[in-house]
């Protein structure tokens, strides 16, 4: 290809001339010329081309900037492209979109920002449009698990550059340290996160679906609990003379009492006790219960009928936490709640350790009122705050038992109060007697409730012909 201009002094002179006879360009040949003048004033080197039949012009720098060398070496990179059947308009879009998005990760980067397109980024934008409706413990700890275990080693590469390998890799580096339980929820959570990508046109595929296979199983272990009934009124008696704080053995004694939560009984407010009334009641505000966020901003509260006994334990340590906000307070602050470690200790120093834990009161609970002492699993189920599934079971919780539950939780604090004062586990003990399942709730409610739930129309008769068949 012939230049038409020799050098950059034959380039000078052929400029001067050119602007002498008012001609708008300088040609060298090849596509390649010199504008003698462009928007803004001055000069620029532009290179014509064709390419999938139509003409286009490609701009290679401003001069005298871009010498004719130089010019010469980006009309020659340009008929490169073409030779490989490549538009270098688009090809310097494309490179300029990586540059582009190169200089904008960079600075999120500086600011502390995830970057667009990676994983990081997709989790991120999940994270924020699924933690309204979360707990925001489980969005604290979502957030730990993938900071600990996923983000260190996949949040900066682009979401559709993480293919099963990268991703089975991130999650057996969580089960080499034994925590197999943490790498199956880190999956989970992977797996909708690339979901989400998909679903936002982030993504293409899910690495996640079907890895389960190829981690190693979870093996369920229960809270330990005592369910031999002498045994569990051998603990109770130790209990009742344990000499530690008076604060540990009262909460474990209301723990056995009204098995719930460990984390309610803690966290127990004087304000949320009614403990001289005819019917003394502690009304655990939603906010503090197992609940999902809506759950929590939406649900009534959790009421535990209380026993005599456990009035009388609640009042004797009154005088001592009466004054803070917490019924069970920590040893170094009235204002902090009790340790759980500190239940789990006494039960240790009482030889329980190996036993039971104090949230294993809960399976203790339940196993003996139902297996030992004939009370109906649906009241034990109620009281113990575990949710039901479905429209039925929503409407069931709605319409609480409360009477059976009154019965029951005053038997069962008998009992334990009995035992913790040396008594045997009786052999059984005046229950409520199982009323029929078409009894247990008024069906005009229950057709309310369910109609609101699903939107279709129930009648209170609708109601009462099918609990009497799920009854009988």
């Amino acid at each position: 290809m012939d230049s038409l201009i020799k050098d950059e002094k034959s380039l000078h002179r052929s400029i001067t001339a050119a602007e002498k006879a008012g001609l708008t360009r300088v040609s060298d040949g090849g596509g390649l010329y010199l504008l003698l003048k462009v928007k803004g004033g001055g000069r620029a080197w532009r290179f014509d081309y064709a390419f999938e039949g139509k003409r286009k012009t490609l701009s290679l720098g401003v001069y005298p900037d871009v010498g004719l060398a130089n010019a010469r070496q980006r009309r020659n990179d340009a008929r490169a492209l073409l030779a490989r059947n490549l538009d270098p308009s688009a090809e310097r879009k494309v490179a300029r979109k990586v540059v582009q998005k190169a200089a904008v990760a960079e600075q999120r980067v500086a600011k502390g920002l995830s970057v667009p397109g990676t994983f990081r980024d997709v989790f991120e934008q999940w994270l924020s449009t699924k933690s309204p409706g979360l707990s925001e413990s489980y969005v604290t700890k979502i957030k730990a698990r993938f900071n600990n275990d996923v983000l260190p080693w996949l949040g900066d590469k682009q979401i559709g550059d993480i293919d099963e390998k990268m991703l089975l890799e991130c999650l057996r580096r969580v089960q080499a340290r034994g925590a197999i339980e943490s790498a199956h929820s880190s999956l989970q959570n992977c797996g909708q996160v690339f979901r989400f990508g998909i679903a936002s046109g982030l993504a293409s595929r899910n690495p996640a679906q079907g890895m389960a296979e190829a981690l190693q199983p979870v093996i369920v272990t229960h809270q330990a609990a005592i369910t031999d009934p002498a045994r569990f009124a051998e603990l109770l008696k130790a209990i009742n003379t344990y000499r530690g704080s008076i604060l540990t053995r009262i909460a474990l004694l209301v723990t056995a009492a009204t098995f719930q939560r460990v984390a309610n009984i803690r966290g127990m407010r004087w304000a949320d006790l009614d403990l001289d009334g005819d019917a003394p009641l502690w009304s655990i505000p939603s906010e503090d219960m197992k609940r999902t966020k809506q759950q929590k901003a939406s649900g009534r509260p959790h009421l535990v009928p209380l026993a005599a006994p456990v009035v009388a334990w609640l009042k004797e340590i009154q005088p001592l936490t009466g004054s803070s906000e917490l019924v069970f307070t920590a040893s170094t602050s009235n204002v902090r709640v009790m340790s759980e470690n500190t239940l789990n200790q006494a039960l240790k120093r009482l030889d329980f350790g190996g036993e039971i834990v104090s949230h294993g009161f809960r399976s203790s609970a339940r196993t003996l009122l139902v297996e030992r002492l004939g009370a109906d699993p649906e009241i034990v189920e109620a009281q113990l705050a575990h949710v039901k599934s479905g429209a039925l079971g929503s409407a069931y919780d709605r319409a609480e038992y409360m009477k059976q539950r009154v019965q029951m939780m005053t038997m069962w604090g008998r009992v334990v109060a009995d035992c913790a004062a040396g008594k045997a586990f009786p052999p059984s003990a005046p229950v409520a007697p199982v009323v029929p399942l078409e009894d247990k709730a008024d069906p005009g409610l229950l057709a309310s409730i369910i109609q609101n739930l699903t939107g279709k129309r129930v009648t209170a008769a609708m109601v009462k012909r099918q609990l009497s068949k799920l009854g009988s």
